[in-house]
């Protein structure tokens, strides 16, 4: 019993703290609170695999501010003296590896892949309640982390600055207008953006998930962390954002209500593709598999056309994007 006033305590504290950082998030210009990338990073390669004509090198940037900045660079090898093309993935994945292991022959173009911070199972009770800020400025350093990546690639000598594209499917959609904001106000140029099965707001996501039960807690819990994580909310910043723009859409997607899909599309500027597609929300599951192909085809078709990567063989043969619309 002595133990329970401490833990009355602890919760008591932990709520405050929470609720201290929710009303700051909500209140505040989104760019002021997300954190600042930064620049000439120290860099350290952990690991390096060759395999079927490229390689894939495991970087970690070191920061003080941000932590330790992980991700994998996937090369042709060997490397064309040209500099070329970087296409960075966010996926749905813990780690970059296996975010763009799907991503086969994909020519004379750098694919990089980014790691989570976040981990992958994530604290449960007490423990969440005691690790929660740092979850909490883990999720919001996301950008900053990704934008730091690519000021890193943009100053390597086989990297072309001026055709770097970002790609977020899932979870890393949600994340990439906040990412591309910041990027932009930086003075990066981001001209290829793709938005693949994702939605806005953030609110009516967590509303829809089939996840999050008893479903009484909804309407509870997904005002309170869209407020909570209001400084990476999608809507905020998809309007200030320039470049073109490929949005990919699951029909069926049982995750990413139609309003929010909708939403997505409506605040994403000009020039843009918008594709629906057969299917419900995308995965890595057997199961999928071919409604991912069709996915890569699309994003590659796209991309090669728009000028944003050199041309590889799925480019030159599946049907055109426009085709798909």
């Amino acid at each position: 019993m002595k133990t329970l006033p401490r833990l009355v305590l602890l919760i008591a504290l932990v709520l405050v703290i929470f609720l201290a950082l929710l009303f700051g998030a909500g209140l505040r210009d989104p760019l002021a609170v997300l954190p600042a990338p930064e620049m000439n990073l120290s860099a350290e390669q952990t690991d390096v695999i060759i395999q079927g004509g490229r390689r894939i090198e495991h970087i970690t940037l070191h920061s003080a501010a941000l932590g330790d900045i992980s991700f994998a660079v996937n090369f042709p090898d060997p490397l064309p003296e040209q500099k070329l093309p970087v296409l960075f993935v966010l996926g749905g994945l813990k780690y970059g590896k296996e975010n763009i292991a799907v991503l086969k022959e994909m020519g004379a173009n750098i694919i990089v892949g980014y790691d989570w911070p976040i981990p992958v199972h994530f604290p449960q009770g007490l423990s969440l309640l005691w690790q929660a800020p740092t979850l909490y400025h883990q999720l919001l350093g996301i950008p900053a982390q990704g934008v730091s990546i690519l000021h890193w690639l943009a100053e390597q000598p086989w990297a072309d600055a001026s055709r770097i594209s970002v790609l977020g499917f899932s979870l890393g959609a949600l994340v990439v207008p906040a990412l591309q904001n910041v990027a932009e106000k930086s003075g990066l140029n981001i001209g290829w953006t793709v938005l693949a099965y994702s939605g806005a707001p953030l609110h009516a996501l967590f509303d829809a998930h089939p996840f999050i039960k008893p479903p009484w807690l909804h309407s509870l819990t997904s005002p309170l962390i869209a407020l909570l994580l209001r400084p990476l909310e999608p809507s905020l910043h998809l309007p200030f954002l320039s470049g073109r723009f490929l949005i990919l859409e699951g029909q069926s997607d049982d995750l990413i209500p139609a309003t929010a899909r909708d939403l997505m599309r409506e605040l994403t500027p000009q020039p843009k593709t918008v594709i629906v597609l057969e299917g419900a929300h995308i995965g890595l599951a057997a199961r999928m598999r071919t409604q991912l192909q069709q996915v890569i085809r699309i994003c590659t078709v796209w991309l090669s056309e728009n000028g944003a990567i050199n041309p590889v063989d799925a480019a030159q043969t599946a049907p055109s994007a426009r085709d798909a619309q």
